[in-house]
């Protein structure tokens, strides 16, 4: 994708190259929740026991899964959308809808941002641990939603920025494979 503004540019390659690190690490915690699951049905079938807490920690790593990704989700503009009705209005007017959403959005994540901080410093303040025998601290899990969170909210506020830099015509935003050639 093509910018009027160089800064704007390099701002937005940072942002991608760093929406594609967190995605990359979502991945990476799915394919390690996938094998933790694997090798413990197998356990339990061969050895009747399984890997302990093998459950609770797959359900806990479901929060960094979803909220490292959303970054990327949002950078690529690849999230679901209703183009139905959006198409058949004018430039201006969806620029306007973009607004709209955007401010909308920043707002949400703003929120979400602040609940999930107060979460995290409630977990840490109480040294929470899991529900198990010999549980684990659950405290970098509500971090990992609050940073999710931010960083959501902070893609909102650049996805605004980048509708008046964009270049007319240059395409859809940037994958990040584009980005990182």
């Amino acid at each position: 994708m093509k910018y009027t503004n160089k800064t704007v540019e390099r701002i937005d390659g940072a942002f991608m190259r760093l929406a594609d690190l967190l995605a990359k690490i979502s991945g990476l915690i799915i394919v390690l929740m996938m094998c933790a699951l694997f090798f413990d049905m197998v356990l339990s079938k061969i050895l009747n026991g399984g890997i302990p807490r093998t459950m609770e920690i797959v359900t806990y790593f479901h929060v960094p899964v979803v909220y490292l990704a959303l970054l990327m989700v949002q950078m690529t503009e690849t999230h679901a959308t209703v183009d139905l009705l959006y198409d058949k209005f004018g430039r201006t007017a969806q620029k306007v809808l973009n607004l709209i959403w955007n401010v909308l959005g920043v707002g949400i994540c703003g929120f979400e941002t602040y609940t999930s901080v107060k979460f995290t410093m409630e977990k840490i303040a109480l040294n929470t641990l899991s529900n198990t025998k010999g549980g684990f601290h659950v405290w970098p899990f509500a971090a990992a939603m609050a940073l999710g969170w931010f960083l959501m909210g902070l893609s909102y506020i650049w996805c605004f920025v980048r509708t008046f830099y964009r270049v007319e015509g240059s395409g859809d935003p940037a994958s990040a494979e584009e980005v990182m050639k």
